[in-house]
């Protein structure tokens, strides 16, 4: 539990500290431009030492400072813990935890675990596979430590071939990046189908009692870049056939064409696919209730609901 947050140097915030012991919801109220996102945006720094909003270190630190600090007390099975997060502006960034250094981002999920919805959730369904396969990649490595792992050798191997299509290297030298990658793509696809199972079921209790929907069955359809139907039980087969028949054009475009980091996936209700045939507002209702679902699952690694942070979250829904 989070018991105190403070903030210094942090773009259109001034210094500040809170006391948010026993306060189970916090709400913020004030006009536009006033620093409510920055301040939620401190609160998610804190806890996965980057922002929600921005990739930019200089958008995030404030126009005077070379640095920002946004530091917390955090309670913890009866023990009290002191969380820094120190950011410069030319993108360094020091954790610690009780003057400790602190190596990963995935280290501070053991002491905070805290997430942010906006009302951008929407996007979830009206953008591209690359935004929605990169959210659910980083649920899924907060979730599962072998995901992560599978998902890191994954890229660590694909980066390494991608160089080398791009310096026209051997047709031998890259089939040994394709062999990796076969396996590599595999055993992820694998887990991505469980955890969505997982998702599916979480989502379905979730979205039942929305009585207008009418719901007897949800599906969160895994969707295979170029063969989308083929069985598990050739996928080996079938994108190793792809990555040989077609590494002349990989090597003339520079990059591999075939593979889970080219997948997408469909949310249907019904049968019908919620982005294609529901309005914005159940795609909205949908995205955020498959967060909550993710949440949950997160919940059940962690031991503890983590902190949600909400902003405008719940525009255009008739509540």
């Amino acid at each position: 539990m989070l018991r105190k947050l403070w903030v210094k140097g942090l773009r259109n915030l001034q210094e500040f500290n809170l006391d948010l012991e026993e306060i189970p919801h916090v709400y913020i109220l004030g006009e536009n431009n006033q620093g409510k996102t920055n301040f939620l945006e401190s609160l998610y720094l804190l806890g996965n030492g980057h922002s929600p909003v921005t990739s930019r270190p200089e958008y995030v630190v404030n126009f005077d400072h070379d640095h920002a600090i946004i530091g917390g007390e955090v309670l913890l099975s009866d023990q009290s813990y002191r969380v820094y997060i120190k950011i410069y502006a030319d993108g360094k960034r020091d954790i610690l935890v009780n003057q400790k250094l602190i190596r990963t981002y995935s280290t501070l999920k053991k002491y905070l675990n805290i997430d942010f919805l906006s009302a951008d959730i929407l996007h979830t369904y009206t953008t591209t596979s690359e935004f929605r396969r990169k959210d659910f990649d980083k649920f899924a490595m907060s979730y599962s430590n072998e995901y992560q792992r599978l998902l890191k050798d994954y890229e660590r191997v694909l980066k390494q071939k991608n160089k080398a299509l791009k310096m026209d290297e051997s047709s031998d030298y890259i089939v040994v990046f394709n062999e990796q990658l076969v396996s590599l793509s595999y055993d992820l696809i694998k887990h991505r189908l469980a955890i969505f199972k997982e998702l599916q079921y979480g989502l379905f209790d979730l979205l039942k009692p929305f009585e207008g929907l009418n719901i007897s069955e949800i599906d969160i359809v895994y969707l295979k870049k170029s063969f989308e139907d083929v069985d598990m039980k050739l996928y080996k087969t079938i994108l190793s056939e792809k990555l040989e028949k077609n590494m002349f054009k990989e090597k003339a475009i520079g990059y591999s064409l075939y593979g889970p980091h080219r997948d997408d996936y469909d949310i249907t209700i019904n049968g019908r696919s919620v982005f294609h045939f529901y309005s914005r507002g159940i795609n909205r209702i949908v995205s955020v209730l498959m967060k909550v679902a993710q949440l949950r699952l997160i919940q059940s690694v962690y031991d503890t609901f983590p902190m949600l942070l909400l902003d405008d979250t719940f525009a255009e829904l008739d509540l």
